[in-house]
Parts: structure tokens; C-alpha cells; sequence
């Protein structure tokens, strides 16, 4: 019996239409009003890290919704550059950078 892998499950739900992967439209619409996952401030996590002084180099935050990590990390220094699908939320981090 061949093994199954959960890319082979992922794989087939997906062909099923089990799955919905998300697109770029549906994280455009949850920035329509403030998300349950935008807090307004850094996760405590990444502040930490800040604070520790082990963040280091360049810094790419994926997904940085309204820029709150990346923000932080450029106001102490870094080279530091957030990316999102959601054009509101980068529209909102932009005003916030300013």
C-alpha cells in the first residue's frame, strides 16, 4: 500500500474542491475594517526580539498587514521592507510610516 502524504492529501482536496485556497480578494476584503488578527501594535513575540537586540541584517516581513513589524524594525534602524497582497493594508502601513 503506497503511503500517503499530507501534500498528497492537501493535493487531492484540492482537486476535490475541498479546499478553497484563499486569493488576493479575499485579503483585500478583510482589511474593509480592522481584522480580529491587527492588533495595533507588535506581537509581544517580535517585540521581545526587538528588544533583545537578536534581530539583525535586513528584515522582510511577509504578509506585514499594516506594517506593524516592519515598522518597528525600521524605527530602530533596519533596512526593512514589508510585503502584502492587501493593498488596503499597505495603503494603512504607508500612512502609518508617514
Amino acid at each position: 500500500m503506497p503511503t500517503v502524504t499530507a501534500t498528497d492529501r492537501e493535493d487531492s482536496a484540492l482537486r476535490s474542491g475541498a479546499i478553497n485556497p484563499r486569493t488576493a480578494e479575499d485579503f483585500e476584503g478583510s482589511y474593509t475594517t480592522t481584522p480580529a488578527w491587527d492588533i495595533g501594535r507588535p506581537q509581544k513575540c517580535f517585540q521581545a526580539l526587538a528588544e533583545s537586540g537578536v534581530l539583525a541584517g535586513k528584515v522582510l516581513d511577509v504578509g506585514c498587514g499594516t506594517g506593524e513589524h516592519a515598522l518597528l524594525a525600521a524605527s530602530l534602524g533596519f533596512d526593512s521592507t514589508g510585503v502584502d497582497l492587501a493593498q488596503l493594508a499597505i495603503a494603512s502601513a504607508r500612512t502609518k510610516a508617514q
